[in-house]
């Protein structure tokens, strides 16, 4: 720095003592030199240990003292020495290379400083979207990313620069030399300009984000509600062409089955509906005025019309079944399919052994559950499973076999004890399964005692199953 040799040092310096023999030896020199330090003590302790303000400090005083004397030493002019200190500034920014104050400014740090700021608008005019909420969502991280990283950047460069210039325009008029004016397009307020359509074009970009994902959004609700409000129309019609059938019953029966096979499709445009409802919300659509259906709206709609098509069909099955038994009464055959119906839980147009067990029992036909379980496995082996045609053969062949209406009548009336009633305790004492008491309780009229215990006329009810 100040091209005087300093003479012997430790130039491997490992022990502290070395080190401060080497940091005293430089000190001597800098107040030889007329360097007056502040808060240096002499055994410079602080700057072997690293005191980095005392250490910057001390630079900052160096670089006062010997830049203006380097400059007034090497015979330069103002302006040359200017230059070379122009020239050290922009040393660490390999895109510069300043040679002169006129032609070598066009290709210096202002211009990279524009050049930067037009090319990253240039960018974002050329973006594309693709028209995907996750691309929109990328470029709206992307340009908040570029606003806390390269833009925070910028400002500290832009006010950098500023505050560059001002010094330099300082330093010119401190040793009356002449104002520096930077070659045209160059100057602060062309820079301040250059920043102004930079914060124009990010509200432009940022519009441009905006209004791409509010776009998406909305073609993301008009897709959903088009598809449900679809599905919808077609659950609706089926429903509607569901109560609408008419005709015999094996007419019947084949337009159910018909829609059966319609509505077995309608899951896979469920699943498309499902598939749009995800898209909505993974894009935090949380609201449609297009739509009242949510995909789950729909899927217990599109259960609930399946389930009446299969009690359809299984209706349709038991008509035509209670169609050919000649042999019983139209009252029979309601209080059999109402009985049949009741204790089929499950709603399967099947009876398991506990669900036969207890209709039958609801009938006043009990048997041992040896027995059940062999006619259970009799009429599987006959009919494939308990259906109601093989309930109502069952039922034929006991009602001829074994049972008559009188039969049951003096059933009721061993159950009763020859009163004209029954209550609850009485069919309990009878061991008659729990289903079957709750069905005949539901089943036969009655009327309350004086102690507010229901008694049931099982006469009145007979005469109504046999009439």
């Amino acid at each position: 720095m100040g091209d005087t040799s300093l003479g012997r040092y430790n130039k491997n310096p490992r022990m502290r003592v070395q080190k401060a023999e080497n940091v005293n030896k430089a000190l001597e020199f800098i107040t030889s030199r007329g360097v007056k330090l502040t808060n240096i003590g002499p055994e410079a302790s602080d700057i072997i240990d690293g005191n980095l303000k005392l250490i910057l400090g001390m630079i900052w005083t160096l670089i006062l003292r010997f830049t203006i004397a380097d400059i007034s030493e090497e015979g330069l002019s103002a302006k040359e020495g200017l230059l070379l200190w122009c020239q050290r500034k922009t040393e660490p920014y390999k895109e510069v290379d300043v040679q002169d104050f006129s032609t070598s400014w066009s290709d210096g740090l202002a211009l990279f400083v524009r050049y930067t700021l037009s090319e990253t608008q240039s960018q974002w005019e050329a973006t594309i979207f693709s028209g995907s909420y996750v691309d929109a969502k990328q470029q709206s991280s992307d340009f908040t990313t570029y606003k806390q990283t390269t833009k925070r950047t910028w400002v500290t460069e832009r006010q950098d620069v500023a505050t560059l210039f001002g010094n330099v325009q300082t330093k010119l008029k401190t040793y009356g030399l002449r104002e520096y004016v930077p070659p045209p397009g160059f100057a602060l307020s062309d820079l301040d300009d250059a920043w102004k359509e930079l914060l124009a074009s990010e509200a432009s970009r940022s519009r441009a984000i905006n209004a791409q994902i509010r776009h998406i959004k909305e073609t993301l609700r008009k897709k959903y509600a088009d598809l449900a409000n679809a599905f919808e129309r077609r659950l609706h019609a089926i429903s509607t062409e569901l109560t609408a059938i008419e005709g015999s019953l094996e007419s019947q029966q084949e337009q159910v089955q018909q829609i059966q096979t319609r509505l077995d499709a309608l899951s896979d445009v469920l699943a498309d509906v499902a598939s749009a409802e995800a898209e909505c919300g993974s894009a935090n659509v949380e609201e449609n005025d297009y739509t009242v259906f949510t995909c789950q709206d729909l899927e217990f709609e599109l259960e609930l019309l399946t389930q009446s098509v299969a009690k359809k069909i299984a209706f349709i099955d038991n008509q035509i079944v209670s169609r050919n038994m000649t042999n019983l009464t139209p009252a029979q055959l309601e209080q059999f399919e109402s009985t049949f119906r009741y204790f089929d839980k499950d709603e399967s147009n099947t009876l398991s052994v506990s669900e036969l067990a207890a209709a039958l029992a609801s009938l006043g036909i009990v048997y041992t559950d040896e027995d059940m379980v062999f006619i259970f496995e009799e009429l599987t082996e006959a009919y494939g499973a308990v259906t109601f045609e093989a309930f109502i053969n069952l039922l034929v062949d006991i009602t001829e076999d074994q049972t008559s209406p009188e039969q049951l009548r003096e059933a009721f009336r061993g159950i009763a004890t020859d009163k004209p009633f029954v209550t609850e305790l009485d069919l309990r004492i009878a061991h008659l399964p729990a289903p079957a008491i709750e069905y005949l309780r539901e089943a036969m009229p009655s009327a309350s005692n004086d102690t507010g215990e229901p008694e049931y006329d099982y006469e009145r009810w007979l005469d109504d199953v046999f009439a």
